[in-house]
């Protein structure tokens, strides 16, 4: 339940965010916050709170870039283009920008 709460809360940190800075840059900060997270979580020491600590920030981390990366997809496909058009591209993006996540989730990369 909290895994998927900092899910949504991530995705809906986007929009604010997204209106300070231009997407492609606002990627990488969110990647930057991220690893920071990671490295601030290797220094605490190794217990259930800090476990669950870090399932939900990297969560959290997670969900903003898949969205801020759906986002920069849609930015750059225009907004000229029949609504059909895009969508076999976006499919393939979905596809080749998720991939690692569902090989994790299946258990075949260990």
């Amino acid at each position: 339940m909290g895994v998927t709460v900092a899910g949504i809360v991530g995705s809906f940190l986007l929009p604010g965010l997204a209106r300070r800075l231009p997407l492609r840059p606002l990627y990488l900060w969110i990647g930057v916050a991220g690893s920071i997270m990671t490295l601030v979580l290797i220094l605490l020491s190794r217990t259930a709170p800090t476990f669950a600590l870090a399932m939900l920030a990297e969560n959290a981390f997670q969900s903003l870039a898949i969205a801020c990366s759906t986002a920069i997809y849609f930015e750059t496909s225009g907004q000229n283009t029949r609504w059909l058009q895009p969508i076999s591209p976006f499919c393939r993006y979905l596809q080749r920008s998720q991939f690692p996540t569902w090989l994790w989730m299946a258990g075949v990369m260990d």
